[in-house]
This record gives structure tokens, C-alpha cells and sequence, in this order.
């Protein structure tokens, strides 16, 4: 009875030395999550309140309340920028019916498909700035695309110097930028649809678009939900694609602009009181955003 109490304690013994070396191997990473995450957030949202100024005025900066905030939804500049951002959003539906289309041909089997799948999918492991300027050099007046147009007899313009153009330009390049992830996911996704339902619904005398919206579209949903959801988020984070993509000479025009560059302006400008505060005004309307499309999916599935 002794020896069996001794080996229990000792067993204890070692399980609780086991569990002080796995906090201490996992304590780097929660003290740079700490430092690095919340202590940040923390000092973005109390500095949102205030009139900080940057670094060297941080002792210097004062409580205004509610201030930025009411600055920012005054500001037009804003309005517009939440504008342009709605706009690129345009092209998460579209890239989603794209992608989806695309991995239906790429999931037949057909010779070649593996090499298709890589060329799909190069422009998502480039750079974003290398694309940027690629794009912009392909839009440029002397650039390929109106050349192109003049071989059709058709006359080129200067679309990034366009205000409606330059928008359309960016949601372009994202989605062309984007197909192959998500391609890739709905081939993954259509690879575990069970072939015995399309073989049942057409025994039912079924065609290919009942199939299509009968069947692939509901058991692809988790995907395409996903998508949309991550879609949202990176959307409402675009900034380089709007950053580069305007000439040097039209980077100043704010028809592309987006909030994060917005955001990005202010902090320039040394506005951090009132950049922080553009900052948490938009994770709030992000998370809102995220909430809403889980409600909603979740009222689906019930």
C-alpha cells in the first residue's frame, strides 16, 4: 500500500515538473504575443480618446473624449475612403463565382489540369508590390493593354487616371491575384462531394444546372462562406494594391484611396490620436461584419 502511494506522488511529482517545463517553453511566446499584440491595442484604444501626437508628444497628449471620432465620420475624405473600400469589395463575389467555375473544370480529370493548377496559383505566391507594379505598367498609356486595343482598332485611354477606371483596375488585379487560393480551396472542397449524389440525382432525371445549384453549390458552402468571411477582412485591409497601382505623379488623388491608407495618411500627418481612433472605428465594423455572417450562417445550418 506504501510503494503503490509512493509511485502515485512520484507519478505527481513528474506530471507537475512536466507541466512547469511546458509553460516555460510556451511563456516566450505569450510574453511577445503580450508585448507585441495587447499592449499595443491597449495603447491604440486609450490613445484614440486623446490628442497624441507621435512619440515625442506621448507625456504631452490630452483626454478629448469622443472627439476623433465625431472628427472622423465629419471628414469627407473618410466618406470617400469607405466608399473606395466598398468598391474593391465588389470583386469577393466575383472572385468566389470565378474561382468556383474554374475549379469545376479543373476537377474533371482532364490532361494538363496539374499545370493549369500551377499557373492558377502563381500570382498568389508573388509579391503584392512586384503585381502592383506590374499592373500598373500593363494599364499604363504606352502600356500593353492599349496596345493591344489599338491592334483591335479599339482607342486606349489613361485608366488609372480615370476615377472609376483606377477603382475597377484594383478590383481586377485582386481577383486575378486571388483565383488560384481560392480555386485550390474548391477543388479540395468539390474532391470531397461524394459522386454517388450526382449519380442518384440524374438517375432522377436531374440536368447540369439543378446538379450545379442542387448539389455542388450547398456542400461547397463551407468554402465559399469561409472565403467570403477571410474576403471581408482582407478587404477592408487593402492598402498596398491602392497605395501603388496611381503613378507617382497621381498617388495623391484620393479616388483610390482606401481606409487603411487613410489610416496610413493620418499617422503621416502625426495625427495618432486620431489615426487610432480611425483604427478601432474600423475593427469594430470588421468584427460587426464577421459577427453578422456567422449569425447568418449559423441560421442557415438550423
Amino acid at each position: 500500500m506504501d510503494s503503490g502511494n509512493g509511485q502515485l506522488n512520484k507519478r505527481r511529482r513528474l506530471g507537475g515538473r512536466e507541466q512547469v517545463s511546458a509553460y516555460l517553453f510556451v511563456l516566450p511566446a505569450v510574453l511577445g504575443v503580450l508585448i507585441f499584440y495587447f499592449v499595443p491595442l491597449l495603447v491604440s484604444f486609450f490613445g484614440s480618446f486623446t490628442n497624441w501626437g507621435g512619440l515625442e508628444g506621448v507625456f504631452d497628449a490630452s483626454f478629448v473624449g469622443f472627439k476623433n471620432y465625431a472628427g472622423i465620420l465629419k471628414d469627407p475624405y473618410f466618406g470617400q475612403a469607405v466608399l473606395n473600400t466598398l468598391f474593391t469589395m465588389i470583386g469577393i463575389p466575383i472572385g468566389i463565382t470565378l474561382s468556383l467555375l474554374l475549379a469545376l473544370l479543373l476537377n474533371r480529370g482532364l490532361k494538363g489540369t496539374n499545370v493549369f493548377r500551377v499557373v492558377y496559383y502563381v500570382p498568389v505566391v508573388c509579391g503584392i508590390v512586384a503585381i502592383t507594379l506590374m499592373w500598373q505598367n500593363f494599364l499604363a498609356p504606352n502600356g500593353p493593354f492599349n496596345k493591344l486595343l489599338e491592334k483591335m482598332g479599339i482607342a486606349g485611354m489613361d485608366w488609372l487616371a480615370h476615377r472609376v477606371w483606377a477603382k475597377v483596375a484594383i478590383v481586377v488585379m485582386c481577383v486575378w491575384k486571388g483565383l488560384g487560393y481560392s480555386t485550390l480551396l474548391y477543388i479540395a472542397g468539390l474532391q470531397g462531394v461524394p459522386r454517388t449524389y450526382y449519380e442518384a440525382a440524374k438517375l432522377d432525371g436531374a440536368g447540369g444546372m439543378q446538379l450545379f445549384f442542387k448539389i455542388t453549390v450547398p456542400l461547397v458552402r463551407p468554402v465559399t462562406f469561409f472565403l467570403f468571411v477571410t474576403g471581408i477582412i482582407t478587404g477592408a485591409q487593402l492598402f498596398t494594391e491602392a497605395q501603388l497601382i496611381l503613378p507617382a505623379a497621381s498617388r495623391n488623388q484620393n479616388y483610390v484611396k482606401t481606409v487603411v491608407l487613410y489610416l496610413y495618411e493620418q499617422f503621416g500627418y502625426g495625427y495618432v490620436g486620431y489615426a487610432s481612433a480611425v483604427a478601432w472605428l474600423l475593427a469594430v465594423v470588421v468584427f460587426a461584419a464577421t459577427g453578422l455572417q456567422f449569425a447568418l450562417e449559423g441560421r442557415k445550418k438550423d
